[in-house]
């Protein structure tokens, strides 16, 4: 899949320009096919890498610079077209500078399993141009030297630790003159096409000297057909179609070698990771079969147990055998955050252990339950069995916590993170019958979830988010999603999700102001109509939401409010809304999307219980499929 915009695009819809990465390196080519340093929505598309921050608060990225150009007399084009091919990874721009009688076509890359940035610059009529790469960093010291066609820049990174690697800029198709001044490296000459390269170490400093652009494109390619073949889509709402697309493949370039974060970005808390979202993003590559990225996640978070387990212990006598994680952890398991109200949050712990309960409902792979998922399952169970669960007689509660954060601090009995902790000790109770381990908390595991599930705040026509709570919350909406503990015939929970609905405008941003719906408040509220049986309310949210998105079809955290663009958290819970919309129920065989309307359209995904289902509807009957093709309607 191809999507292009346009410069009339860009000034009727919020234009942010489309990220490349690999895992690695992440980086964003702006509508002139560079980098040019200025901020859309917040964001500056420059290049940063994953786990390479400074040691000290904030933890920010450190920067690894940005290229631009600069040909005589074009600064702002007159027209341009940018497109985004998903398929490929690769951006190319078309640019019109009238004054000139001058087009330049730029393509961009970055290569799926090795840190080469590629960039190819046709121009119509020679010009004279010049390759700017700029890398002024604090704390980062350079030593450049003059190579074959280009530049070799050592360079010292003090970030904690001394990181040294050699970063190779260089450049094929012209002959061009190698410069530097003041931390901006520039290779210049006159030119009618020249391809530049940004390869940082030496691995791919070589792979770029023996391979060239053609090589190395055409194996990048490769790795991106094998990722599609996985799973695909293929529905009537293009709006649709094209945002879980848009969203399968940021979710790639985002997976570093640790787990995902709500974005390789600055603007997107400098990259660190969130057990809450991270949650919502497995569930996605989950039921779209990307079980090797989602699983990551859950392995990262098993090999930080010890310091997890650490910090439950920290000002407590005994050590219970509890858990609990940072907020915003770093790659090395420790806080990121600066202290703050969302210290207080529990349902970040609750959703790290259920996302290992995901990854064996899907893989069904007990080796992994019983040595790295079940630690972390039990370890967060415990956590809460310890120091959150409060009994007076028959009734049991949830202490003070932070539930959603608008809310504030310190309130008991808080109706959402009450509904995790349910759904928590009911799937640690599950995965421990599985593993015939932990009899006792079994049993005491599901009391309590009897228990609280029987003292859960309500009104008496309706939960609420917490005791004596003046206004509503997306929490109301937790028990359908995404800690799925309410039957349908549950009065209260349908008139609490009733009523936030009728006040959504108001309340249904993740922060005061604005009177829109955030976009993963919206999945929200996607996945509850599924939960009530309610596809066709399901799938009117969705098209509304694929309506709320960038020029290139991406997600933001608040559109409204243009808040952080190609947002991983949105991306992930969207992915999962769309494939559940699709995918039949297990018992019945019936899709949603029959009741929403939808009659024919095909899909490849992945059943809750590790089944690839390659499947089309054709009036509403089923044909299968023996195995997953890439389909061309894509």
């Amino acid at each position: 899949m191809r999507i292009s915009a346009t410069k009339a695009d860009a000034e009727k819809r919020k234009y942010v320009p489309p990220p490349l990465g690999n895992g690695d390196l992440s980086l964003q080519i702006d509508y002139q096919g560079m980098q040019y340093a200025r901020r859309y929505c917040g964001m500056l598309p420059h290049i940063r890498r994953a786990g390479i921050r400074y040691d000290s608060a904030p933890f920010n990225f450190c920067p690894f610079g940005y290229f631009d150009q600069e040909i005589n007399g074009a600064w702002e084009p007159d027209e341009w077209t940018q497109t985004l091919d998903l398929e490929r990874g690769l951006v190319s721009t078309d640019c019109e500078y009238r004054r000139l009688k001058l087009n330049v076509h730029t393509d961009v890359f970055c290569h799926f399993e090795h840190n080469i940035i590629a960039i190819r610059k046709q121009l119509s009529t020679e010009q004279h141009f010049e390759f700017k790469y700029h890398l002024a960093a604090k704390r980062l010291k350079v030593r450049p030297e003059i190579c074959d066609a280009g530049l070799l820049l050592k360079t010292e990174f003090d970030a904690g630790s001394i990181r040294r690697e050699n970063i190779y800029v260089t450049c094929a198709g012209a002959d061009l003159e190698a410069t530097w001044t003041d931390g901006c490296y520039s290779l210049a000459g006159t030119m009618t096409e020249c391809i530049f390269f940004i390869a940082f170490g030496e691995e791919a400093q070589k792979l770029v000297r023996d391979s060239g652009f053609e090589e190395l494109f055409r194996s990048h390619c490769e790795k991106w057909a094998d990722y599609w073949r996985i799973s695909f889509i293929d529905v009537p709402s293009e709006g649709i179609r094209k945002t879980w697309y848009t969203a399968q493949y940021h979710l790639k370039i985002s997976s570093t070698k640790w787990s995902i974060p709500t974005g390789l970005f600055d603007s997107h808390w400098h990259g660190r990771f969130f057990g809450f979202d991270e949650y919502l993003i497995q569930q996605g590559l989950l039921s779209s079969g990307h079980v090797k990225e989602a699983r990551k996640i859950s392995e990262f978070r098993a090999s930080i147990l010890g310091g997890a387990r650490f910090r439950a212990t920290s000002g407590v006598s005994t050590d219970n055998g509890g858990a609990f994680y940072p907020w915003e952890t770093l790659e090395n398991g420790s806080e990121g955050a600066p202290r703050g109200y969302w210290f207080e949050h529990i349902f970040h712990n609750v959703n790290i252990a259920l996302g290992c309960c995901e990854v064996f409902q899907y893989t069904q792979d007990l080796d992994f339950l019983r040595s790295r998922g079940y630690p972390v399952i039990r370890a967060c169970a415990l956590n809460c069995l310890y120091r959150s669960v409060y009994q007076f007689g028959e009734r049991v509660i949830i202490g003070k916590v932070t539930d959603m954060e608008r809310l504030g601090t310190d309130h008991e009995n808080a109706f959402m993170t009450t509904c995790g902790v349910i759904y928590l000790f009911r799937k640690a109770a599950e995965c421990a019958a599985r593993l015939k381990v932990d009899r006792d908390y079994q049993k005491q595991w599901r009391i309590l979830a009897d228990k609280l599930a029987a003292n859960l705040p309500h009104d008496a026509e309706k939960y609420i988010p917490y005791p004596g709570c003046p206004t509503g919350s997306i929490g109301q909406l937790g028990g359908y999603y995404p800690y799925p503990i309410l039957s349908r015939e549950d009065r209260l929970g349908r008139n609490a999700f009733d009523d936030f609905i009728a006040n959504e405008r108001k309340i249904g941003n993740m922060y005061e102001g604005g009177q829109s719906v955030c976009a993963w408040y919206a999945i929200w509220e996607t996945m509850a109509y599924l939960q009530l049986g309610e596809g066709e309310k399901a799938l009117a949210k969705l098209e509304w939401l694929s309506t709320q998105t960038g020029v290139f079809s991406e997600l933001f955290e608040i559109y409204e409010r243009g808040m952080r663009p190609w947002f991983t958290t949105a991306e992930g819970a969207f992915i999962h809304a769309v494939d559940r919309l699709l995918l039949p129920e297990e018992t019945s065989g019936i899709s949603p999307a029959w009741s929403a309307g939808w009659e024919n359209f095909s899909f490849c995904l992945c059943s809750s219980t590790g089944k690839i289902l390659d499947m089309e509807s054709r009036n509403r009957q089923w044909k299968q499929y023996d195995s997953c093709e890439i389909r061309e309607k894509r």
